[in-house]
């Protein structure tokens, strides 16, 4: 693999693109590591692209969820 130049994500030529977009391919196929307190890392049996496909999903839901309230999630200072 071609090593990254300084302007690596500057560079819009269509050779580096094929280069970017090949290593971004790479670690989406990667299993997913965590960071566990006091224990270190921990490799997880999903891969990344399937974890990250699990985030957006509940970015979407939490959206909704969040669209169909009456009231902002927001607590309101009552006068004293």
């Amino acid at each position: 693999m071609k090593r990254c130049g300084v302007n690596i994500d500057s560079d819009c030529s269509p050779e580096n693109i094929k280069l970017l977009t090949g290593i971004a391919d790479e670690m989406l196929k990667q299993k997913n590591v965590e960071s566990v307190l006091f224990e270190g890392k921990q490799i997880g049996e999903q891969t990344n692209f399937e974890k990250l496909d699990w985030f957006a999903g509940e970015l979407v839901l939490e959206h909704q969820r969040r669209s169909c309230r009456i009231a902002p999630t927001v607590a309101f200072k009552q006068p004293s």
